[in-house]
């Protein structure tokens, strides 16, 4: 089974056939991730940056029998005296950092590796490749031009660079499934991040995040850009898209 949950703002559970992900946990109130405390399938946490709102050390004590993996930025604050549970793999990343899941683990999980890119704000964004195709969730990466301040030339110069570095790591392949950033705050800017990025990563499935109240935007984006992409219109936590029938 494929299917993707909104946890909250930008937190996401994605369950694939052989793994289950679970992107910027910051809270659940729709009590998601505490259905797969009994899961057989492995768990991956992967954290963009330290901000409270992308980032729950909760994680750390997922009640789950089996091996748990955490990929989580540098700039994660982490608990006093942390000791990870002996099962635990741990890694502390930045932009840079690349990871080849073994071939024991391939076989096991469906993932290939990870590339870690980096941010218009702060931390990270992930670049999983993986059975189903390649993988993209932006953390804060966006293009973030606020109206009151000047600074959309060193902001859009920002974030092309990093989205030239994810053509260059994509090499012409195509994103299955990617989450960025969409933010109401922006106001009449809000779309064009996502509109941006697709012009430098041909994706199948979108799913805009950190919407900040802005429930009415993915259907604003999917008139815009849905010659493109399809995208998926989760603003409820705890809202689920059944991947295997798209």
């Amino acid at each position: 089974m494929k299917q993707l949950f909104l946890l909250n703002h930008s937190g996401f559970l994605l369950e694939l056939d052989k793994v289950v992900l679970v992107f910027d946990f910051f809270n659940d109130p729709a009590e998601i991730l505490s259905r797969y405390t009994t899961t057989s399938k492995p768990v991956y946490f992967f954290v963009s940056h330290g901000h409270y709102d992308h980032w729950n050390s909760e994680i750390l004590d997922f009640d789950y029998p089996g091996t748990c993996s955490y990929f989580l930025d540098e700039t994660c604050p982490m608990p006093p005296n942390y000791v990870p549970r002996e099962s635990d793999r741990v890694y502390q990343v930045k932009k840079g950092f690349s990871h080849l899941f073994s071939e024991e683990e391939r076989e096991r999980t469906g993932l290939f590796s990870l590339d870690v890119l980096g941010s218009t704000d702060e931390g990270s964004s992930f670049l999983l490749r993986t059975n189903d195709g390649p993988i993209f969730h932006a953390g804060d990466l966006n293009f973030w031009d606020w109206e009151e301040q000047d600074t959309d030339r060193v902001m859009e110069a920002a974030y092309l660079r990093e989205l030239s570095l994810l053509e260059k790591l994509l090499d012409g392949d195509r994103i299955w499934l990617s989450m960025i950033p969409v933010d109401l705050r922006l106001g009449p800017k809000a779309l064009l991040g996502t509109e941006v990025f697709l012009d430098h990563a041909d994706t199948d499935y979108l799913v805009p995040d950190h919407l900040n109240g802005g429930v009415k935007l993915p259907d604003l984006l999917a008139e815009e850009v849905g010659q493109k992409t399809q995208i998926l219109g989760l603003t409820t936590p705890g809202q689920r898209v059944n991947l295997d029938r798209l």
